[in-house]
């Protein structure tokens, strides 16, 4: 089979919409965990449809408990991620209401980011991308907690002079893989009844907000101490 030969093997910008299924896998049959793909797939689909771009430009990339829709070359409209992250919040947030199976019921976290990254072939001929605005993605989303919306630093300098945005960015610093000190944004807003099952980002002692969740990630403190004596690394501890 021939591999797709347009936008294969070249640099674009790309911006990401990371979807993560919470706890996908704890306590659920495999019955449940394939409803919940099915469901989560067939709202993306539709959120993407909703938003009148050429599927061409759109590619989603399963990640196992999840989905990531890349957006390549797709500058207009200027917040075309974001809607989709909200769109896909707000429908999930009211289907997680009507659910009766426990089992069924599940929360999503999103994280949005945009890079030059580079669209490559795939083992299967399938475009696939590369590069750190993917990777960065990743750790934003792993910042949010259910029913959070977490961005990077350039999709906040986007989107923080528009007046549908300004009031409900709160910036968001924590440690990450590797000791590294990441700054990323939480989007809330509360007249959106999605965000009614999302602790809003709380202040913490720095001025800025500190996340929720995943424990993972952030039992690392936003502040690393002093350095014992005769030491050369920083305290804190990743466990």
């Amino acid at each position: 089979m021939d591999a797709p030969s347009v936008g294969v093997d070249r640099i674009a910008m790309v911006r990401y919409v990371y979807i993560d299924i919470v706890h996908f896998s704890v306590g659920r049959t495999i019955e449940a965990q394939t409803w919940i793909i099915q469901s989560l797939s067939r709202i993306v689909r539709l959120a993407i449809a909703s938003m009148d771009v050429d599927a061409g430009q759109v590619l989603c990339l399963p990640t196992g408990d999840g989905v990531c829709v890349c957006l390549i070359d797709l500058a207009d409209p200027f917040d075309l991620d974001i809607r989709i992250a909200l769109s896909v919040l707000e429908q999930l947030y009211g289907l997680s209401l009507v659910q009766t199976s426990a089992e069924r019921r599940f929360a999503v976290r999103i994280g949005l980011n945009e890079n030059q990254d580079n669209l490559v072939t795939d083992i299967g001929g399938g475009l696939n991308v590369v590069g750190l605005g993917i990777n960065s993605a990743h750790r934003i989303m792993s910042l949010a907690g259910p029913f959070q919306l977490f961005m990077g630093v350039s999709v906040h300098a986007r989107l923080r002079q528009r007046a549908l945005y300004c009031d409900h960015l709160h910036p968001v610093e924590a440690i990450v893989k590797h000791g590294e000190r990441m700054l990323s944004y939480a989007y809330h807003d509360p007249s959106l009844s999605c965000f009614a099952a999302a602790p809003a980002p709380r202040q913490c002692d720095g001025g800025a907000e500190s996340a929720t969740a995943p424990a993972r990630l952030l039992q690392l403190p936003l502040v690393s101490r002093q350095s014992p004596p005769g030491g050369s690394g920083p305290s804190f501890r990743i466990s």
